[in-house]
């Protein structure tokens, strides 16, 4: 089953910056991966850094808006229906458009250009 793209035009976040916000979630077990490299052989603090910043970000964006079955979802591309989730479709996605608006906030700002604000 095709995925479908989120319309968030509302919350002034574009289809590609959209898109870019669910690349850079579904990246989280690659980003975990590596940060467990890093903090197991050593490597630049810089990265160490950015990648706990991003994987703490997406952890704490999740339970603002929905918890385990929004990061499933978003970061694992399980469906809705496999989820069993505590709540209806509409809730559900209601809660992926405020997960998405607030990790777009966390990453650009309130005005950034990225979100067609700017």
């Amino acid at each position: 089953m095709r995925e479908r793209t989120l319309v968030l035009d509302k919350a002034g976040i574009s289809r590609e910056a959209y898109r870019e916000l669910l690349h850079f979630c579904r990246q989280l077990e690659e980003k975990k991966r590596r940060l467990s490299h890093l903090r197991g052989w050593g490597g630049p603090e810089w990265e160490r850094a950015r990648l706990e910043r991003d994987v703490a970000l997406i952890a704490r964006l999740a339970r603002e808006a929905a918890g385990e079955a929004l990061v499933l979802n978003v970061c694992y591309g399980v469906r809705f229906e496999a989820l069993g989730a505590p709540c209806g479709r509409r809730q559900f996605y209601e809660m992926r458009r405020r997960f998405f608006t607030l990790l777009a906030r966390a990453k650009w700002g309130p005005g950034d250009e990225a979100c067609g604000e700017g």
